[in-house]
């Protein structure tokens, strides 16, 4: 299992994600675990990002629409909303992702790379908030009530304490 843990006041480690939850959860007071060290990007830089693709899920109103064959009309309903989806699909429109075959070889598809702390250094990630950015203004959040992509990136670093 590999977990994350991050400096806390006083030099303490302390859970910076569920397997590290997870793994301090299963262990008694004063029993000692043995962990391997890396150091991995900027934790709060990653919590930044996902507050990003937050506030785009929050601000993004999928509709559905279809045909009724009886009428021809068009006709919109709404539709269920998946973090996990919305992450993938913006994940992809900013190129972070690879293509795939089928078994049969002929279709193709896009499926997102991992953003996991191992699979991904800082300045990768660095690029890939820059795109996921761009992607959430041009699809989403250019139509509410942001005035640049520099200004969303602003009131996530402030409003949710990244500076």
């Amino acid at each position: 299992m590999k977990a994350v843990f991050m400096r806390s006041h006083g030099g303490i480690l302390v859970p910076a994600d569920v397997y590290a939850d997870q793994l301090v959860a299963r262990c008694k007071i004063g029993e000692g675990i043995s962990v391997e060290a890396k150091k991995f990007r900027n934790i709060r830089f990653h919590r930044k990002f996902f507050s990003l693709l937050n506030l785009g899920f929050e601000m993004w109103e999928p509709v559905q629409e279809h045909i009724d064959h009886d009428t021809g009309e068009i006709i919109a309903s709404d539709c269920a909303k998946n973090f996990d989806a919305f992450r993938e699909e913006v994940l992809i429109l900013a190129g972070h992702c690879d293509q795939v075959f089928s078994l049969d070889g002929r279709s193709l598809r896009l499926i997102a790379r991992s953003i996991s702390f191992a699979q991904c250094d800082e300045f990768e990630f660095e690029r890939i908030y820059r795109s996921v950015l761009d992607v959430l203004w041009n699809k989403v959040l250019r139509f509410k009530q942001f005035a640049s992509p520099g200004e969303v990136n602003d009131i996530v670093t402030k409003l949710l304490g990244y500076e």
